[in-house]
């Protein structure tokens, strides 16, 4: 495996991980394949309202079930280093881990400064 491998594994687990931790697609695509109810709905959003917009239904679900699992989906960089040591096989972990980490903070920070809207 060569380094344009490993920047290629890397540069998809930070786009995964901006697709669940920046946008609503998971919560969305709950509510249409029907697995999240009316009601978790409602809670959703108005846990969202009282967080000035700034959270994610990952956060939600570890405010309402506080465990392990929850957790570790909620915090971008722990989710990334075992999607990032899954894709690369073990091999060159580390290098894909912290090339996940430097283009997910750039991409969080071209969100904060409003490149988003």
């Amino acid at each position: 495996m060569d380094i344009q491998d490993s920047l290629i594994q890397a540069a998809s687990c930070a786009s995964v991980a901006i697709l669940l931790y920046k946008t609503d697609s998971v919560f969305e695509y709950g509510k249409l394949m029907r697995l999240i109810s009316f009601s978790e709905d409602i809670q959703y959003k108005c846990f969202k309202i009282q967080n000035n917009g700034k959270t994610n239904y990952f956060d939600y679900l570890n405010f309402k079930h506080n465990n392990f699992f929850t957790k570790l989906l909620s915090c971008p960089y722990c989710f990334g280093f075992w999607l990032c040591l899954i894709v690369s096989k073990i091999y060159l972990a580390l290098f894909v881990y912290f090339v996940y980490v430097v283009l997910y903070k750039l991409i969080e920070l071209l969100f904060s400064h409003g490149i988003r809207n």
